[in-house]
C-alpha cells in the first residue's frame, strides 16, 4: 500500500549505482584550491621576514610531492596585491611573502593517518629550512588524525546521490531520437561521459545541476544511434552535497523528469521501481532539506568551494569543462 510504499522511500538511503561504464582515468585534472581550508586541511605555515620567489619554494615542493597521497597544495601570498594563489599556476616570476602548504584530510582512500601526516610536516621542515622559514601547524597531530577521522565519516554520511526514475508503461519503450529531443526541448545538453546535463549557469556549486542517463546498461548514450535506440527506462540524479540550493535543484530535476513523462508516455519511479506519488517526493525532498542543515551546521555549505573539493575527492565525481 502507499503508506509501506512511503515507508520505505522513508528508510531508502538516496544513493545509485548508474551502471554507466567509465573509469576514472582521462579525467582532466581539477584546479587547485583558491587558498587553505582548515575546516579540511591540516596546514603548514611557513613566514619570514624576507619575500621568496616561486621556483626556489616550488622546486624543493616538487621534489617532496610524490610521496603524499592525500591532495595537497602549496600556496603563497603574493607580494604585488596580497592575494594567496597556488604557486603551481603563478608565473615563475611570482614573488611571496607568506607561504603555505595544505593537505586534505580527507579523500576516496580514507581519512589522513599519522604516516602521511608525518611525512607531511617533514617536507614543510625541510621546505622551511632551505628557505630560512618559521614553521607553524594548524593543529596538533593527534588532534588532526581525530579530526580526519570525524571528517570522513562526515562524507560518508552526506556523500548522497537524489534520484528520479522515469519508466515507460510495458511493453513500451522510449524511442532514442525522442529522449534526445525531449531533452533538449527541456534544456538538457548532451555532454560528459556521453549521458545529459542540466547546465548550472548561474549559481555557485557543480557545473551540472543535475544529469540524465539511460536506466539500464550501460548507461551512457550513443549519440550516433540515436534512431537505433529504445530503452524501458531513464533516470535522473543529482549529488546532494555539490548542489548549492539543493532542494531546490531537486525541484527542478523533479519538474523536468515530469516533463519528460508527458512527452514520451512514461511515470515516475523510485530506485525499487515503485510509483512515486506526490508523498513520496516530499518525503525525499525532506530527506535532502535534512541533510542541508546538517552540513551548514558543519559549517560545509551544500555547493560551496569548500563541499565540492571535499566530495569531488571524496566520492570521485567528474567534473567536466563540457
Amino acid at each position: 500500500n502507499e503508506l509501506q510504499t512511503l515507508e520505505e522511500v522513508a528508510t531508502m538511503p538516496l544513493n545509485l549505482d548508474l551502471g554507466i561504464e567509465h573509469a576514472k582515468r582521462g579525467r582532466p585534472a581539477p584546479r587547485g584550491p583558491r587558498q587553505p581550508d582548515e575546516r579540511i586541511d591540516f596546514v603548514v605555515t611557513l613566514s619570514g621576514e624576507q619575500s621568496v620567489a616561486r621556483d626556489a619554494a616550488l622546486g624543493i615542493w616538487k621534489q617532496n610531492e610524490y610521496l603524499l597521497e592525500k591532495p595537497h597544495f602549496l600556496f603563497g601570498k603574493r607580494t604585488s596585491d596580497g592575494q594567496w594563489s597556488e604557486l603551481a599556476h603563478d608565473s615563475s616570476r611570482t614573488i611571496y611573502s607568506d607561504l603555505v602548504l595544505a593537505i586534505q584530510m580527507v579523500d576516496a582512500r580514507g581519512p589522513l593517518d599519522v604516516s602521511e601526516l608525518n611525512t607531511f610536516a617533514q617536507i614543510g621542515l625541510k621546505l622551511a629550512d632551505a628557505l630560512n622559514r618559521r614553521t607553524r601547524f594548524s593543529a596538533e597531530f593527534d588532534d588532526t588524525v581525530l579530526r580526519a577521522k570525524r571528517l570522513h565519516a562526515f562524507c560518508d554520511a552526506f556523500d548522497v546521490i537524489a534520484s528520479v526514475n522515469v519508466v515507460a508503461e510495458a511493453p513500451a519503450t522510449f524511442p532514442g531520437r525522442a529522449i534526445e529531443q525531449t531533452a533538449r526541448r527541456l534544456g538538457l545538453q548532451f555532454g560528459a561521459m556521453s549521458i545529459f546535463h542540466m547546465k548550472n549557469g548561474l549559481s555557485p556549486g557543480c557545473k551540472h545541476l543535475f544529469s540524465m542517463a539511460n536506466l539500464f546498461q550501460p548507461g551512457a548514450f550513443d549519440a550516433g544511434a540515436w534512431d537505433r535506440l529504445r530503452t524501458s527506462g531513464l533516470t535522473l540524479f543529482m549529488s546532494v552535497p555539490c548542489a548549492y540550493s539543493p532542494v531546490a535543484v531537486f525541484d527542478k530535476m523533479v519538474d523536468t523528469a515530469r516533463g519528460l513523462c508527458t512527452a514520451l508516455g512514461g511515470s515516475l519511479r523510485d530506485q525499487e521501481g515503485k510509483p512515486l506519488s506526490e508523498r513520496g517526493i516530499e518525503v525525499i525532498r525532506g530527506q535532502i532539506a535534512e541533510i542541508e542543515a546538517k552540513m551548514r551546521a558543519q559549517d560545509i555549505v551544500p555547493g560551496s568551494e569548500t563541499a565540492l573539493r571535499l566530495f569531488r575527492t571524496f566520492s570521485g565525481a567528474i567534473e567536466s569543462s563540457d
